[in-house]
């Protein structure tokens, strides 16, 4: 390439080691920025589809160093110089161009500070431990960890991360560095919420989400984190992990049942969307979809309190199932199998399309009640009770299936407002309009299968006085 000066690049991507193919990789640059090396580099490959974009200094999210990023077939690339941090008191460091070896001992693991020369083809592990710490599963510090915690204290939950992430085990001198009350003052103080919530949110993406709110209890960081102690919320999310162990699920619903489930206390105030919004800074929407799970499963469990896993059972016993029904519509089995049909129909429509993390909240919520009230119980007491507590919520499942209640979420109203207008001249806009149409929609439940004109006789006889 055509550089002022010989240049040795070195990968420095962390999982590169630890995945088959990785997608993002960072290229570690000895004497040249990075947008000059990509240009060139571009330019050499003949790369004429791709463009190099420019990430520039931004110290509040962590970037302290103008990144050069462009993709290269299936990559992505990030360009950068090798430097040295030095902190004077600020979060945000004096950044200068650095040895590899000055790079390698200012990163946060040491596991996270090997490099692979391009040049040399062999991994290179300026600190001494690099290698030794991936073979054994140690998350450690290259420096001392006060003094790494220190330079910035958001490397805790990063060591929580990792951690949890690759299974590793966090060594006796970080966890006592993560109690010292210097380490939490920084912390409290240097830290913004946004990076809070921008770290616990790849712990809550990641391959063992339990593992990392689990860490955080033990290191006594719940208050740090979240604004306060959660509880029943660890034993909850264990308890969902285990339910989902083995089943395929939408990646974005298990990472709001995570929330869900840690920030399950205080429930009934809001309490865990508040910590989202206000301690974690994640976004609004994100928030309130966490919420709803979290009602859902409170309205499962509601459901269970009435009998309705009893009321379920008896009409699976019965044989009763919606999809091709020609019987007698007045039989007193199928009128009570429509009421039940109905308060499922409620709880899946608030639920929406997070109705199914509701679901498994809920079973998770119990699951997690029984172990605390069986602490002394033998083992095989224990598993005769979760066991009929999973039949319960297995007979509700059920339910929902012969009940024809899968996609009810997205049943839409055969009539319309203006429709309804037509039919009902004399309705009134307001509450009033509220009620027939929440009426319309329990008839078109209670009645699968029924058409418009039978929905247009019902309200003209349901609502007589406002046909004129």
């Amino acid at each position: 390439l055509p550089l002022p000066s010989p240049v040795t690049s070195r990968l420095s991507h962390r999982p590169s080691l630890t995945q088959a193919s990785p997608v993002d990789i960072d290229i570690a640059l000895s004497s040249v920025l990075g947008v000059t090396f990509a240009s060139n580099f571009k330019e050499l490959a003949g790369a004429t589809s791709s463009r190099v974009g420019v990430v520039g200094l931004n110290p509040e999210k962590s970037k302290h160093l103008e990144t050069a990023t462009m993709t290269f077939g299936s990559f992505y690339l990030d360009f950068v110089n090798l430097r040295t941090d030095t902190y004077t008191g600020s979060r945000i460091p004096d950044v200068k161009f650095g040895s590899p070896r000055e790079d390698a001992f200012r990163r946060d693991l040491t596991i996270n500070s090997l490099f692979f020369n391009l040049e040399s083809m062999e991994v290179e592990d300026y600190t001494g431990m690099g290698l030794r710490d991936l073979r054994d599963g140690i998350i450690r510090t290259p420096l001392s960890p006060v003094e790494t915690l220190l330079d910035d204290p958001l490397r805790v939950l990063r060591a929580v991360r990792f951690a949890s992430r690759l299974r590793f085990e966090i060594c006796r001198e970080l966890r006592e560095a993560v109690g010292e009350e210097e380490v939490r003052k920084a912390l409290r103080e240097k830290v913004s919420r946004e990076r809070f919530g921008r770290e616990l949110d790849l712990i809550m993406s990641s391959d063992d989400p339990v593992g990392g709110v689990r860490l955080i209890v033990n290191l006594n960081l719940e208050e740090s984190v979240f604004g306060r102690r959660i509880g029943r919320g660890e034993s909850v999310l264990q308890k969902a992990w285990e339910v989902l162990e083995n089943e395929e699920w939408q990646e974005e619903g298990r990472r709001r049942l995570w929330y869900a489930s840690a920030l399950v206390e205080g429930t009934e105030t809001q309490d865990g969307k508040n910590v989202m919004k206000d301690m974690l800074k994640l976004p609004g929407k994100e928030a309130e979809k966490v919420h709803i799970i979290q009602q859902t499963s409170k309205k499962f469990l509601e459901l269970l309190e009435q009998g309705g896993d009893v009321i379920a059972t008896a009409l699976l016993m019965d044989g009763v199932k919606v999809e091709g029904f020609e019987g007698d519509r007045t039989d007193p089995i199928w009128k009570e199998a429509m009421e039940m049909r109905f308060r499922l129909a409620q709880i899946l429509r608030y639920g929406g399309s997070s109705w199914r993390d509701g679901f498994v909240l809920a079973t998770a919520e119990r699951l997690a009640a029984l172990d605390l009230h069986l602490t002394d119980e033998s083992l095989e007491t224990r598993e005769d009770e979760e066991n009929a507590e999973m039949q319960r919520f297995e007979a509700l499942q059920a339910a929902i299936v012969e009940l024809d209640l899968t996609n009810v979420a997205k049943l839409q109203p055969l009539l319309n407002g203006e429709e309804v207008k037509r039919i009902l001249p004399g309705l009134p806009r307001g509450p009033g309009f509220r009620t027939v149409l929440d009426g319309q929609m329990k008839f078109m439940i209670m009645n699968p299968g029924v058409g418009r004109e039978e929905v247009e006789g019902w309200m003209k006889e349901e609502f007589e006085s406002f046909k004129y």
